[in-house]
This record gives structure tokens, C-alpha cells and sequence, in this order.
């Protein structure tokens, strides 16, 4: 939607907080890897038509999102399926087919762009299980700040800002996702020039005091922003995204909901659907009935909220029927 916000806003004669070059280059993964390169940044492998294929492989839309149209293949016959489907989810028409990595681990790093200066906001640890037996990997669980985030500062860093303020970046949310593992380090897969999906503006003002949506309402507003970031000292506590799923039915009852929004761990939570909405077997993150923002002391008290969310909150069916689950449990 990056492209048809600037085209409305030029249109319109309204503030843009981005280039349609930038959105362009955050949306195409190919173009982000290639410029990656030369900022001497690790990105996945890709391989082309005639490249003998490593399998297992991954295939997804050069410029898709929300995890629609990705697919592992094990041998050419998936491939060539996976292709035909990828292209469904983009708008080019065009696939990437990359290197298989480990989804189970991988960290998204936020940065906060204010006119012209590039802030570092925080970073988390992600995991990622699936929603069904074909359907693709998709965010389970995150945690702020990551574990390796002082490596990736030591190392990364300045890389990044460097690459963002050559391109121009001078408004707006960056995100960043990245593959670890301790072999082979950092490994790039995408970047979004925009909110993460999961609301991801509530960590960074949670880490830094600065309200990445408010800044982006003042620049549409009047074409800048007159906030001056003044970092606050790192928080200590723990922060947790959980996302909470639900199975195809239809929505007849939600419970539980007022004594989760009661609790004071609880920074953020906006459900998706409510009662008498139809579910279907997406598959991917329109599966997600809810992200659920909290802080806790560590991760080992975290982890006993989330077995007290998934014991109070509820979403029956019409039949009576469990539709709420979590992956990250399963």
C-alpha cells in the first residue's frame, strides 16, 4: 500500500513522509539485498533460473507482505508450484527463490528516522512456528530487548545507518529483520519503511520515549517534524509481543477480554474480530486474533503470563467450540 499512499498524497498535494524511490526499494526484497551488498551487509542467498538449486529452497513474491505467497520446496516440482502461487501475491509478478534458513530465530530491529537523523530504538528476539501444516512461518512470539542485541550494535549498527542515510531516509519507522544463528551471525531477509504489523510503535516508545505514530500524524499534518528526540535510559523490564490465533468458525462468544485489559502488565491489546465475524483457514498473519503487548521483570515471568492469558482469554464458535489458540504453545 506504500506506492498508492505516495501516489494519493501527490496527487493530493500532501506531505509524503518518503520517497516513491525509497518505498519502492523497502517493498522490493531484491532491491534492499542488492543494496545490502555494497554496504557490505550478509543477506540470504538467491539463486536464478539456471542456478543448480540447494534444495530446501524458499519462494516468495519479490514484493509481497504478511507472509502470502511463501512456500519451502524440497524438489522441483514444489518449486515450480510455489512459483505459479508466490505470483498471485505480487504486484510485479516477480519471485524470490532464496536459501532455506532456520525460521525458528530471527531478530527485528527498529529504527526511528527524524528529520534526517537515524535513532537505533530497540530490538527483539523473534520466533516463528506455523498456523497449519502448509501454511508459512509466521511471528509467534517476540521479546525485547534481544538477547544478542549488543552484538548486533557492536557490529551491524552503524551499517545500517549508513545505508539509510545515503538513500535519503529522513522521516519515519524502519524495521529490519534478520536471521541469527552463532555459526553464521546476521544474516538480512527484509526491511519494511513502515509500522511492523504487530504494532511495533509500543516497544519502540517503551524503549526510548518516542512515539513513532505521533510523529508520523505531526508530518502529515504539516510536512515536518519539530519533535527532538531526547532518549530516555534503556527500561530493564522485559517485553513481550504475544500473538493469539484463531481457527476457522464463526465468532458467537469472546470472554476473558476486560480482566486481561485489567491487569497492569498490559501495555497494548486491539483485537482483530469480534462477534458474528466468519474465520477462515487463511493461513498466514490475518490468522491473528490479537497482539498482545505486555512487560514483565524476564522472560521467565513472561512466560508465566502468557499460560495465564491462554487459560483466561476465550473465543467460541456457534457449536461451543475453542477458535482462540496460540502457536507459540503448540
Amino acid at each position: 500500500n506504500l506506492k498508492y499512499y505516495y501516489e494519493i498524497c501527490r496527487r493530493m498535494n500532501f506531505p509524503c513522509y518518503g520517497s516513491l524511490e525509497q518505498f519502492e526499494l523497502s517493498v522490493d526484497k531484491k532491491k534492499i539485498k542488492e543494496l545490502c551488498r555494497k554496504y557490505n551487509i550478509p543477506v540470504t542467498q538467491e539463486f536464478i533460473d539456471d542456478d543448480d538449486y540447494d534444495f530446501p529452497v524458499i519462494v516468495k513474491p519479490s514484493d509481497g507482505s504478511g507472509s502470502r505467497g511463501f512456500s519451502i520446496c524440497n524438489n522441483t516440482q514444489e518449486l515450480l508450484a510455489a512459483c505459479e502461487n508466490a505470483k498471485k501475491y505480487s504486484l510485479s509478478g516477480k519471485v524470490l527463490i532464496e536459501k532455506f534458513m532456520n525460521y525458528e530465530r530471527s531478530v527485528i530491529i527498529h529504527y526511528t528516522c527524524i528529520n534526517g537523523e537515524i535513532i537505533y530504538s530497540c530490538m527483539s528476539d523473534k520466533f516463528s512456528h506455523k498456523v497449519s501444516h502448509d501454511g508459512s512461518p509466521i511471528m509467534a512470539l517476540q521479546y525485547f530487548p534481544s538477547s544478542v542485541e549488543k552484538k548486533y550494535l557492536d557490529e551491524l549498527n552503524h551499517k545500517f545507518i549508513s545505508m539509510l542515510k545515503d538513500s535519503g531516509f529522513k522521516n519515519g519507522p524502519v524495521w529490519i529483520e534478520a536471521f541469527y544463528d552463532e555459526i553464521n551471525g546476521f544474516t538480512f531477509n527484509e526491511m519494511g519503511y513502515r509500522f511492523g504489523g504487530s504494532l511495533t510503535y509500543y516497544p519502540v516508545e517503551f524503549f526510548t520515549g518516542i512515539n513513532q505514530l505521533d510523529l508520523l500524524i505531526e508530518y502529515a499534518l504539516t510536512g515536518k517534524n519539530e519533535f527532538h528526540a531526547t532518549i530516555k535510559p534503556q527500561n530493564n523490564k522485559t517485553y513481550c509481543i504475544l500473538p493469539m490465533h484463531v481457527r476457522p468458525g464463526v465468532i458467537k462468544k469472546i470472554n476473558g477480554f476486560d480482566a486481561l485489559m485489567n491487569r497492569p502488565e498490559i501495555i497494548a491489546c486491539m483485537p482483530r474480530y469480534f462477534e458474528g465475524d466468519v474465520i477462515e483457514n487463511w493461513g498466514y498473519t490475518k490468522q491473528v486474533f490479537s497482539y498482545i503487548h505486555f512487560t514483565a521483570e524476564n522472560r521467565t515471568e513472561a512466560e508465566k503470563f502468557i499460560d495465564w492469558i491462554i487459560k483466561t482469554l476465550s473465543v467460541k464458535s456457534e457449536s461451543g467450540q475453542e477458535l482462540l489458540y496460540n502457536i507459540y504453545r503448540n
